[in-house]
């Protein structure tokens, strides 16, 4: 119904305004058709639309002013969103880099500490192996000195067996040679074996050696001996002829018959004691030697023994100890091996939250990149928007509305905001070599067709009250579109971010190798850029390093090169954090500027 309503009153608009204003919706449809083709702007689209109804002026001028004011509102708003999501992101990129960096150290260190360790730890892997080897090792040497021990204790028992049978054969030795003199000595007694006088009546000394030396058979040493005495006796028992006559005879019964036979002579008897004699000290000698020999073997035996029961013991002690280092050993690479899985443990935490943080950094990253992207696009579709509404409120401001009406007067007001400019014809400096570029190799986002507006004038604009001149880098009046590099004229554009051209000043790239070159020249004329248009002029966007804004000719040029991802040099008359990517009046002062 509203909209049936709007085309009522257009029509009947038609009607009252006549033909003197068919030219008026003819020139404005051409101011505002192309912004609102390329921006895609709802504000122009609605604007279009009532020119195409050609609704009368002042509704127009009613509409134009009310959308200036919404969208400068828009555009406030987005400039303080913008500034404080670039602050967030700042501060929370800071803390997520600073998070991020942290954490990493702290895994490094750990890292560092963990490989430490292992270095450690897997240099002893090889010890217990070493130890367990040397143990083996001294084990079988061990076994083979308890062998030696077993088999020495064996042979000792076996010699001390053998000296224990001689000793028993030196004592029936010396026990019958004992019984043998005293029986010849006639101190025998009825103790002596069968009696004194039966003993060696039945047997002659040379016989009882022989029963002595074959008892002792077993022990060489001994038997040996007797038989040698033995033959000894035979010897002195052999008869000589007068021991024949007298042997028949009876001296003192039987015991002087036997003594007949056996001591023919004092001489014989003499040599008998004497043998006798030199038996029991032959026998005495050898044994006193054999109990010399045998204390002596048990002493080497027992020393021996000692020193092979103390090695055995040493090297018990020794392996137990090996044990126990081992043991000690593996309880330090357990330690160091429970210290480093710890430290990797805390480095994997570690790593976790750098991780972590590091996602969130990057996806942050990448929704602040895309802030930093769409905020130029927007704000240049603010000032485009603008830009066409300021240019169909002049229009109506100067052609159609007497000069000094209400209506003339309030639309100046709301073009000039914040600034107040003088009303008046407009005022154009001839220039030279003066262009504005956009340009983006390959990699285009806003804006497809790369070109250069050239202009052959620029337009002043007076400040009421002060006088001050500037120079308005929105007004295209006097320009051309052209190649990037200024050689053909465009037949078209098709660019978002500048869709009638490029504003005065202005330098756009979207590309981080190749620098665009922007230029006013203000030679010949009687203006140069002051102080205050030298801060004005900035460059924003990212990986913007290299590019510049210089002033020469005596501050009458200024030459703009920039480069990045996207890269913007132009005048704003805010700060960069709160820039709103629409260029603004630039204040020029008259004379010569500096020779610098």
């Amino acid at each position: 119904m509203k909209f049936l309503s709007s085309i009522v009153a257009a029509y009947v608009a038609v009607v009252a305004a006549g033909e003197d204003n068919v030219q008026h919706y003819s020139a404005l449809t051409d101011i505002v058709q192309p912004a609102a083709e390329t921006l895609q702007s709802v504000a122009l689209s609605e604007l279009h639309s009532h020119l195409e109804v050609q609704s009368p002026m002042h509704q127009i001028a009613q509409q134009c002013s009310a959308m200036v004011t919404q969208i400068r509102n828009e555009r406030k708003a987005a400039v303080s969103a913008h500034a404080s999501y670039v602050s967030m992101c700042k501060k929370t990129m800071s803390e997520y880099l600073s998070s991020s960096l942290s954490n990493n150290q702290h895994k490094s260190e750990n890292e560092e500490k963990a490989s430490l360790l292992f270095k450690q730890h897997s240099q002893k892997w090889h010890i217990p192996a070493q130890k367990n080897a040397s143990r083996a090792a001294r084990n079988a040497t061990i076994a083979t000195q308890e062998v030696l021990v077993a088999r020495g204790q064996k042979n000792r028992d076996a010699a001390h067996a053998e000296f224990l049978k001689l000793q028993a054969a030196f004592e029936k030795a010396l026990s019958e040679i004992a019984v043998i003199g005293r029986v010849l000595n006639g101190e025998g007694s009825l103790g002596d074996r069968h009696g004194a006088q039966g003993f060696l009546e039945e047997k002659s000394c040379s016989t009882r050696f022989l029963e002595l030396k074959e008892a002792t058979a077993h022990v060489p040493q001994v038997s040996s001996l007797l038989e040698a005495f033995s033959k000894a006796f035979a010897t002195v028992e052999a008869p000589t002829p007068a021991v024949a006559k007298t042997a028949t005879g009876h001296v003192g019964g039987k015991v002087a018959s036997h003594q007949s036979k056996t001591q023919s002579s004092t001489k014989d008897m003499d040599a008998i004691n004497t043998i006798l004699t030199k038996v029991r000290e032959n026998l005495v000698k050898a044994m006193t030697l054999s109990y010399k020999q045998e204390t002596k073997l048990i002493n080497l035996w027992q020393d021996d023994k000692k020193e092979r029961r103390k090695k055995i013991n040493d090297d018990w002690i020794s392996n137990w100890e090996n044990l126990e280092q081992q043991g000690s050993i593996e309880e330090k690479i357990g330690d160091e091996w429970a210290r480093e899985g710890q430290h990797r443990v805390t480095a994997a935490k570690h790593r976790k939250k750098r991780d972590e943080v590091d996602i969130m950094r990057d996806f942050l990253k990448t929704a602040c990149e895309k802030e930093a992207r769409d905020y130029p696009v927007a704000m240049s579709g603010f000032a485009n928007e603008l830009n066409a509404l300021a240019r169909v409120l002049t229009y109506l401001r100067e052609k159609v509305f007497p000069k000094d009406s209400v209506w003339s007067q309030g639309l100046n007001t709301v073009v000039s905001m914040p600034y107040k400019w003088k009303e008046e014809a407009p005022q154009y400096l001839t220039v030279k070599n003066t262009y504005s570029t956009t340009n983006f190799d390959s990699d285009s986002v806003s804006c497809r067709t790369p070109m250069a507006t050239v202009f052959s004038k620029v337009r002043t604009l007076t400040e009421k009250g002060t006088g001050f001149i500037y120079l308005d880098p929105n007004d295209l009046t006097h320009s051309q579109n052209m190649d990037p590099k200024r050689n053909s004229v465009l037949k078209g554009v098709d660019c978002q971010q500048f869709p009638t051209g490029v504003p005065v000043g202005y330098a756009h790239s979207c590309s981080e190798e190749n620098y665009v070159e922007s230029s006013i020249d203000l030679s010949g004329t009687p203006y140069h850029f002051g102080k205050a248009a030298k801060s004005m002029f900035k460059v924003l966007g990212r990986k913007t390093d290299g590019s510049s804004v210089k002033f020469s000719n005596s501050d009458k040029t200024v030459t703009i090169k920039v480069k990045g991802r996207c890269g913007d040099a132009y005048a704003d008359d805010a700060p960069s954090h709160n820039a709103d990517f629409r260029s603004d009046p630039i204040p020029l002062e008259k004379g010569e500027g500096s020779k610098k």
